[in-house]
């Protein structure tokens, strides 16, 4: 069994200079149903309902005893009701407005020990965020990933597309074969997952690379069109 982890600068105010912060590379989210199955591979003599069931009556049992403000200590986690919020005074009492029921949660004694159940961790390296584009639309011809018309409107999806329309060095940029570039102007639509937008008038007929600039904190990245389009 092995762990992976990506380290991150740690930029919180408390944090030393120059300190770094690990995030463990999740490859799932395992579910209720997917733990079903697998219980229900290991051998037991138990169906997938059977499984199921008992799932909801320790879910029920549980909410019960904390509805009776009892504290729950399990092998893989601890469950304490708790109230939330600030009491004016001795005499004040509990306001829905002002407080909230909660529950604390804290590994149980089987988990304090996971570190010691033979878990390796390997050090990984995570590409770095960038804006991804994965289909351009000329919306006046209704073609995909082929054609520009200049002074039409166009759509492009992929995603990390967001950028600030107010900085010149961020945006939609289509580069020449001579490496010249021309950026988008009018924006009609800038979300994480779309844009639409006006075509630059000004191209001319040839061979462009489509280009999407963004800064992710105060670092630009860019993004290419892996297709290559035309002005015809």
């Amino acid at each position: 069994m092995s762990i992976q982890y990506a380290l991150y600068e740690n930029n919180l105010n408390t944090a030393k200079a120059n300190t770094y912060t690990a995030k463990v590379k999740s490859y799932q989210t395992v579910t209720e149903e997917v733990l079903i199955d697998e219980l229900a591979q290991r051998g037991t003599t138990l169906t997938k309902t059977d499984l199921k069931a008992v799932m909801t009556l320790l879910s029920d049992a549980i909410e019960q005893h904390l509805a009776l403000g009892n504290s729950i200590n399990l092998p893989f986690a601890n469950f304490i009701p708790v109230i939330k919020g600030v009491f004016s005074a001795s005499d004040d009492i509990y306001d829905e407005k002002r407080h909230a029921l909660s529950v604390s949660v804290s590994l149980g004694n089987r988990l304090r020990k996971f570190s010691k159940l033979g878990v390796s961790c390997k050090k990984i390296r995570l590409p770095k965020p960038r804006p991804a584009m994965d289909n351009f639309i000329d919306c006046n011809t209704e073609t995909q990933d082929t054609l520009i018309t200049p002074g039409g409107l166009a759509k492009i999806l992929g995603y990390r597309l967001i950028f600030d329309d107010q900085d010149p060095d961020q945006g939609v940029f289509f580069k020449s074969s001579d490496k010249k570039s021309t950026p988008v102007i009018k924006f009609a639509l800038i979300r994480a997952k779309v844009l639409v937008f006006t075509v630059p008038k000004e191209l001319q007929r040839g061979t462009y690379t489509v280009e999407i600039r963004t800064k992710f904190g105060s670092i630009l990245r860019e993004g290419t069109l892996k297709t290559k389009l035309k002005v015809v």
